[in-house]
């Protein structure tokens, strides 16, 4: 099993120790270690012998704040800033930062948080699989505000541009800003189907396949039609409609 090495730097050795822990009891993370030393953790990170993937830096240190250490790491190098202040927030994510956590960091908003990197990292979605069930995610709302997505009310997804649109049973929807793609990563193939580049259906909704298209029953009574896409998708669905064939 594949696992994010992760790298923390801050001022703050007790705040250390909390991320530590926080990594010590989340799946797929491993602790490569931390400094207190801007310096000295840069360079470490800069030197990277170790593979780190995930560095978790304080924003404000010196001689070298989190966003001027950022600013010198390879991208492959995914960063996580936190800090106990709001102010640099903009800053932040125009340096392209994962997230941005707020102290002191709860270990619920650390998963939200690693959760982003893994998938910006392409992995598969394991990081909430610890609740052993894994019928659920959290998606970021606006500031500090995260909603729980739970798998059996979704119906289908549909993408607009870098936007992703959840439709649920109950006629809500959602837009999260994470393109189809890194969505369909997240969620676990069954009982969901990538039918288009564009949408994502949930099966267990699925009443009909015809003409192309598929038809999708909503528990309010309607019916919902989406288009199959291209060959390469259509093979994937008719396989699977293969392997369910009563005949």
């Amino acid at each position: 099993m594949k696992t994010i090495k992760c790298y923390a730097i801050d001022d703050d050795a007790d705040f250390l120790e909390i991320i530590k822990s926080h990594v010590s009891k989340t799946p797929r993370l491993e602790w490569v270690g931390s400094a207190t030393d801007p310096v000295k953790g840069l360079r470490k990170l800069l030197d990277n012998k170790e593979g780190i993937q995930l560095a978790f830096l304080d924003v404000q240190m010196e001689p070298l704040s989190g966003l001027e250490l950022m600013q010198q790491l390879p991208k492959a190098i995914k960063v996580v800033l936190c800090t106990s202040y709001r102010d640099f927030a903009c800053d932040a994510f125009e340096l392209r930062a994962i997230d941005y956590l707020l102290k002191p960091v709860s270990f619920t908003r650390f998963l939200g948080s690693v959760a982003e990197v893994e998938a910006a990292l392409h992995y598969e979605p394991t990081i909430l699989s610890y609740t052993q069930d894994y019928h659920f995610f959290f998606v970021r709302g606006h500031r500090s505000r995260w909603i729980m997505v739970r798998f059996d009310r979704i119906v289908y997804i549909k993408a607009d541009g870098e936007v992703s649109h959840f439709h649920f049973s109950d006629g809500s929807t959602l837009a999260v800003s994470r393109r189809l793609g890194i969505v369909y990563k997240r969620l676990p193939k069954k009982p969901f189907a990538r039918i288009h580049r564009s949408h994502i259906i949930n099966r267990d909704f699925l009443v009909e396949i015809r003409n192309g298209k598929v038809h999708l029953q909503l528990p309010s009574g309607g019916m919902v039609e989406l288009d199959i896409g291209g060959k390469k998708y259509a093979e994937i669905l008719y396989q699977w409609m293969d392997e369910h064939n009563f005949d």
